[in-house]
């Protein structure tokens, strides 16, 4: 008699179906033995403060099942009682060219059992009723043993990473983007994701933005999110595993509609996971925590992005800073820029003047610069400057130097592209508004716009 399956575990509350031992019995010699039953034993528990007799397993079935899967007999775990009998249906014979094999399993893990609560099988040679086939003499196994050992771990539990998200622009072309990523880290266990639910929040149209949105674990797709008609996004029974102990990251991947009209883009929003349902390997429901959790940036969705580089810069009696706006993704009106003047520091006024293409060319107008307002400001310049899909215009700002600084030595300016706001232009003819960009978008619009340094 030995026990092939003996393998130390780790279980929680609750845990179902747990494997105990493989029971094998064997002969090497020419008598074939009928056997009849089996007894196991409690032993080797650990105690903790309160617990049972025997133990906090009680209440917990065994049951012994053939090869084929088929239950034979069940005994269940007693307070006060160390010994399980398992009385077979039917004789079982064994000979040396035929073993034996019955699988024993735990149905499931008290409720009421605590940290490193244990459980252990031994079953014993005189608790086998075994008889030779043909004198019907008892036969005891040459030895006993032992079931694998149950200990008795913290409830499984995953918690949600927390992540830090940069806000960001998004083109509502068409294109496939990353929305967000979910972190997990289970612990006490493997376990399976199996239930999410997101929410857009802040979003202010039901017309949501995307065709489709999946969860990938590495580019490939664990599931497909249902919108549900409102701003929620679920997927149910993905069942993907996650090993205990590790941090698991999975993207959130949206493929974005085109828009075709101003209300297609709705307002900035956040996707914040509103549920993470797991199982552990044995069946337990394990929800994480903690919970909302925000998963994305902060969205503000375009139909066509601004594009701002600089091109030059000179000081003699002028300062001159010229720089490029370029429209990508649909036309786009102009309706403000502002332009950072740094050094400003005799107390003197200039007046700065932007000009259209090339200094001298058509004026866009022009903003006073003094200590405490070196932030020229240029507005109003809706119909005057439309920029088409795939095309770009040219500015220059110029500014005296003379006046703008009245002491001897002028010293260093900085100059640098300070903010924007332009229409989106739609083919309906309706236009949306975008305001103040560079607070949360400046690296997305004006990537190479650095501070230049004018001596």
């Amino acid at each position: 008699m030995t026990n092939t399956y003996s393998n130390a575990q780790n279980v929680q509350k609750s845990d179902r179906n747990i494997k105990l031992a493989d029971l094998k019995f064997s002969t090497t010699t020419d008598v074939i033995s009928k056997i009849s039953s089996f007894q196991a034993t409690i032993t080797g528990l650990t105690y903790s403060t309160g617990g049972n007799t025997p133990n906090n397993f009680q209440g917990g079935t065994v049951t012994v099942y053939d090869a084929a899967g088929n239950a034979l007999v069940s005994d269940t775990i007693v307070s006060g009682t160390p010994t399980l009998h398992f009385v077979l249906p039917n004789v079982v014979n064994v000979s040396k060219t035929a073993p034996v094999v019955f699988t024993l399993k735990l149905d499931q893990v008290s409720n009421v059992v605590v940290a490193n609560d244990t459980l252990n099988l031994i079953f014993s040679t005189g608790g086998v009723v075994a008889r030779n086939y043909i004198t019907n003499n008892s036969i005891y196994p040459s030895a006993a043993t032992t079931s694998s050992t149950l200990t008795v771990v913290g409830a499984g539990t995953v918690t949600t990473v927390a992540q830090s998200f940069s806000p960001k622009l998004v083109q509502l072309d068409g294109s496939t983007v990353s929305l967000g990523t979910l972190k997990f880290q289970p612990f006490n266990g493997d376990v399976y994701l199996k239930n999410i639910n997101l929410v857009l929040s802040g979003y202010s149209t039901t017309n949501m933005p995307y065709s489709e949105v999946t969860v990938k674990d590495s580019g490939t797709t664990i599931a497909t999110l249902i919108n549900n008609g409102n701003n929620n996004l679920f997927a149910t029974n993905i069942n993907a595993i996650l090993t205990a102990g590790n941090t698991k990251t999975y993207d959130v991947v949206a493929t974005l509609k085109s828009a075709s009209t101003s209300g297609d883009l709705g307002t900035p929003f956040v996707m914040n996971l509103t549920t993470g349902d797991f199982e552990s390997m044995n069946g337990v429901v394990i929800h994480a925590l903690p919970m909302p959790v925000t998963v994305s940036s902060s969205t503000t969705l375009v139909n066509a992005k601004p594009t701002i580089s600089y091109l030059s810069s000179s000081k003699g009696g002028n300062a001159v800073y010229k720089f490029r706006i370029a429209a990508n993704g649909g036309d786009i009106k102009l309706d403000q820029l502002k332009i950072a003047v740094a050094n400003n520091t005799d107390a003197a006024t200039g007046t700065a003047t932007l000009y259209l293409g090339n200094e001298g060319g058509t004026s866009l107008g022009t903003s006073t610069i003094a200590t405490g307002n070196n932030t020229p400001t240029f507005s109003n310049l809706s119909g005057l400057v439309d920029i088409t899909d795939g095309t770009y215009q040219d500015f220059t700002l110029v500014f005296p130097v003379s006046t703008w600084y009245k002491g001897t030595n002028p010293g260093n300016i900085g100059i640098e592209m300070n903010d924007i706001n332009y229409y989106d232009v739609f083919t309906d003819a309706t236009t949306a508004l975008h305001s103040s960009l560079f607070g949360s978008y400046k690296w997305d619009i004006a990537p190479v716009t650095t501070l230049v340094t004018l001596q």
